[in-house]
């Protein structure tokens, strides 16, 4: 027996019951321009100042394994380490003799500023890195070993330089990069949360090939400062990890501060679907919480749970708020015949002093009979 039409007129237990409104978008926004990164962009032409985002150029580069370091000429060395440098207000911005002279250096020089990547100097990497970026080229061996190896920078502006590499390499090599990437997933590394909430997206979408980061993703989805963040995270933890490896991190994704992050939570449970009965308490729990989107998702990811979620519901029946009342006697409405043991405490709620819970008792004793 289905619930009448009549329940529509509570807003929050229509949209549960099928009776309208709409689901919530739980997953990150997304924001992968460099302006929002704060990493530079590689200059377009040698008179250039600003960092304007270009895109890459195919080098011509002697392909092959990487090679032991070689001497570069300290004159090259002097010129990338002029390339980039800060102005009066803090910020980085490029050296335009610098840049022109490199540009008339042309590709023979090509070969040695890849080596300055791993120079001891770090203006000198600086340079080299920022210049190169706009000619990477991810089939040369050279330059992914050079990249990578800068995700491990003491300085962060190199860092993320090597985050924009890794992002456009080959996906073998990105998956060789997960346990550098795994440290840039700290606050201390990457102090950017948008570079955060980008590396995350970026190993999630390595799927199983990240497992190396799960470790990292959770614990950054529990203490990092940035809510947006502890969201990416969770959302990565649900594209890489096994149910059972994710379930930790979810559930303790329901008990975030931030609303935006119990949410994700709830919807990643729910799609769990009976994966998430270990869950169910926490579930239940959230019938109570504050917003009413988590709430709504809880009610779904129980009823995807199923049987095992029976017990939970019931301590929600005798709710003092409500709405939770209502959800949860609406949840045990739609288990059916799985919820059959419910019906003498559902009965208690045929004369509930609040007339919405009412309405949805009568309907479920109605459903929980006919079953």
């Amino acid at each position: 027996m289905k619930l009448p039409i009549t329940l529509c007129a509570a807003a929050l237990l229509a949209a549960f019951l099928g009776c309208g409104g709409s689901k919530p978008d739980t997953t990150p926004a997304k924001s992968e321009s460099p302006k929002s990164t704060g990493i530079p962009a590689t200059p377009t032409t040698p008179k250039e100042s600003s960092l304007a985002t270009t895109e890459s150029v195919a080098p011509k580069v002697v392909q092959g394994p990487p090679e032991a370091p070689q001497r570069v000429n300290n004159d090259l060395r002097t010129l990338a380490a002029r390339l980039v440098e800060k102005s009066p207000q803090g910020s980085w911005r490029i050296n335009d003799s610098a840049a022109l002279e490199l540009e008339k250096l042309g590709d023979e020089a090509q070969t040695d500023l890849v080596a300055l990547l791993g120079d001891a100097q770090t203006e000198a990497r600086r340079g080299a890195a920022y210049y190169l970026l706009a000619k990477f080229n991810p089939n040369d061996a050279k330059q992914v070993q050079g990249y990578s190896a800068l995700l491990e920078d003491p300085e962060p502006f190199l860092r993320g330089l090597g985050l924009q590499a890794v992002r456009r390499m080959q996906k073998s090599d990105q998956a060789a990069a997960v346990p550098r990437l795994a440290k840039m997933l700290i606050a201390s590394q990457e102090p950017i949360a948008e570079n955060r909430a980008a590396l995350a997206r970026l190993l999630g979408s390595l799927k199983k090939d990240a497992a190396p980061a799960i470790a990292a993703l959770t614990s950054g989805a529990k203490a990092d400062e940035s809510p947006k963040v502890r969201g990416a995270y969770l959302v990565a933890i649900s594209q890489i990890a096994a149910p059972t490896e994710a379930l930790p991190a979810f559930r303790q994704g329901l008990a975030d501060q931030d609303a935006a992050v119990r949410l994700v939570a709830a919807a990643r449970l729910r799609q769990l679907k009976t994966a998430a009965a270990p869950a169910a308490e926490e579930l239940a729990q959230a019938l109570e919480d504050g917003d009413g989107s988590v709430r709504e998702v809880a009610a779904e990811a129980l009823v995807e749970v199923g049987a095992p979620a029976v017990e939970p519901l019931l301590k929600q029946v005798d709710s003092k708020t409500a709405r939770t009342r209502q959800l949860a006697i609406a949840c045990l409405g739609k288990l059916g015949p799985e919820a059959k043991a419910a019906l003498p405490l559902v009965e208690k709620h045929l004369t509930d002093e609040d007339p919405e819970v009412k309405k949805v008792a009568e309907a479920v004793v109605r459903i929980l009979k006919g079953s």
